[in-house]
Formats: structure tokens, C-alpha cells, sequence
């Protein structure tokens, strides 16, 4: 079946990085924000999901 799917040549220059901070505007979002990181056992999520926890703070 994968091989029926077709191959799509994407140019993805102009896209911005996601930065979760700017929808984290609340401590209860920020909350669930690092539940769901913590949740996959993964330490590079976890530790960009505080960074952008760190920085919807700052903002505030």
C-alpha cells in the first residue's frame, strides 16, 4: 500500500518553527503541557517542552 502513495518534493523554506510558548497562557495549560512531555519518556522532549514552559512564563 505505501508504494501507491506519491512522493511530494516539499519546499520548506519559508516555514517557522512551532514555538508552544505562545499558546501556553495560563499555569494550568502550562501544567498539561509538561504532562503530556513527561509522558513520552523522552528526554529532548521534555527538555524543550521546559523551555518554551520557561518562556510562556517570562512573557507573562
Amino acid at each position: 500500500m505505501s508504494g501507491d502513495m506519491p512522493i511530494f518534493d516539499l519546499d520548506l523554506s519559508n516555514t517557522k518553527r512551532f514555538e508552544a510558548s505562545r499558546f501556553l497562557k495560563s499555569r494550568e495549560t502550562i501544567k498539561a503541557f509538561l504532562k503530556e512531555a513527561m509522558m513520552t519518556n523522552d528526554a529532548q522532549i521534555l527538555q524543550q517542552a521546559f523551555k518554551e514552559a520557561i518562556k510562556a512564563i517570562q512573557m507573562t
